[in-house]
């Protein structure tokens, strides 16, 4: 019993050492904004919110959560709008989240600066969260983004937007998006359901876990993750060569990620957009994701740049595809557009993918919203 006691002492000792002296003074944890809790259906962070996000010591980025609940530099978005001031929205994930880069520096703010550097009056907000699909950035834009008065939409689009309309990614707020179902041969985007706390919440608090879990990516997954992948090395050097041929020889070919549903459901979506477009005299922009940095072309993610390209030329959406500019400005700079441990295009890139967009904007929009 004394043992018992003893060590449930020194565990209780050790949380308190990580939790409130290591994790916090000595290896700071990443910093999380909490998302808000209302009757609302727009899930959104609280608002007012800044901190740190960590990611091992490649990331050291500011947040600022403004006063509706988005990232931005902006700490407030204005439902009445400048005379003479061009306002654009951009709708997006984590990408538009941005949360890997300081909060001036995303994709949103360079595009203002690109703007203001050619003397035209412009503001623009953003609205990303990460884990966010299409179904949710249609969702938000006819029920959050149209009441401030936007000239432009821009949706930034990746390359899990089309699957997770369908079915969301796991996670503790996955079933605040809305998806895409199909009733009665018909399309509908779905309510989502009010964001609420669970223990989730309580344990996302825990600087232990934003150390571990967030900062140094040590997961339940990755460390079963390392521990199949040290378990297929001791067992392929068991075994004589000739084994790896015929494991080479049977592998299946890439995916196809266009399925019938991805496809019809990516239509859906895009029709609402085209209408969403004429109804409201408002453009609406798809900006596509590509390939990046010293990667050869993947076959994979490819198909579903055509995809996107088939059906935004058939509902007359621009689109600015980003796999053209990556290719070609790796080949001439050498320099990377994602971070080496995180996936996410790196402030380089949001700056980089800011001037196309102005770049393309100014050559198919500017003139729309100039008559």
């Amino acid at each position: 019993m004394k043992s018992l006691s003893l060590l449930v002492g020194s565990l209780i000792g050790l949380f308190v050492l990580l939790e409130f002296v290591i994790f916090r003074f000595a290896l700071p944890a990443a910093d999380l904004p909490l998302l808000s809790v209302d009757s609302s259906k727009i899930i959104r962070y609280q608002e007012n919110q800044t901190g740190t996000y960590r990611l091992q010591s490649e990331i050291n980025a500011r947040f600022q959560i403004n006063e509706q609940g988005w990232n931005s530099k902006h700490k407030s978005y204005s439902k009445a709008k400048t005379p003479g001031v061009l306002r654009i929205c951009i709708i997006g994930d984590s990408y538009v989240e941005a949360l890997q880069v300081d909060f001036d520096q995303s994709v949103a703010e360079r595009l203002e600066e690109e703007f203001h550097e050619r003397g035209i009056q412009a503001e623009v907000y953003r609205f990303g969260l990460s884990g966010a699909p299409l179904s949710h950035y249609v969702y938000w834009l006819e029920r959050e983004v149209f009441q401030f008065q936007p000239d432009l939409v821009i949706i930034n689009l990746v390359h899990n937007d089309f699957d997770q309309s369908i079915t969301p990614a796991r996670g503790t707020y996955s079933r605040s998006f809305a998806t895409v179902k199909k009733t009665e041969g018909e399309f509908i985007l779905t309510e989502p359901i009010s964001y609420s706390r669970n223990f989730s919440w309580w344990v996302k608090k825990r600087a232990i876990f934003r150390y571990l879990w967030v900062r140094e990516q040590i997961s339940p997954d990755t460390l079963r993750a390392l521990f199949e992948k040290v378990a297929r090395l001791l067992k392929n050097s068991d075994n004589s060569g000739g084994n790896k041929k015929v494991e080479s020889a049977t592998r299946s070919s890439d995916p196809n990620p266009v399925t019938s549903s991805v496809r019809a459901t990516t239509d859906f979506l895009f029709s609402v957009l085209r209408d969403v477009a004429r109804v409201e005299s408002l453009p609406v922009m798809l900006v596509m994701d590509g390939n990046r940095g010293a990667s050869s072309p993947n076959a994979i993610l490819g198909k579903l740049n055509k995809m996107v390209q088939e059906l935004a030329y058939s509902y007359q959406l621009p689109l600015l595809d980003l796999s053209e500019l990556f290719a070609k400005d790796y080949a001439e700079h050498q320099r990377a557009h994602q971070f080496r441990f995180d996936g996410h295009w790196n402030a380089y890139a949001h700056s980089l993918v800011a001037g196309a967009i102005y770049s393309f904007i100014s050559e198919e929009i500017l003139l729309h919203l100039n008559k």
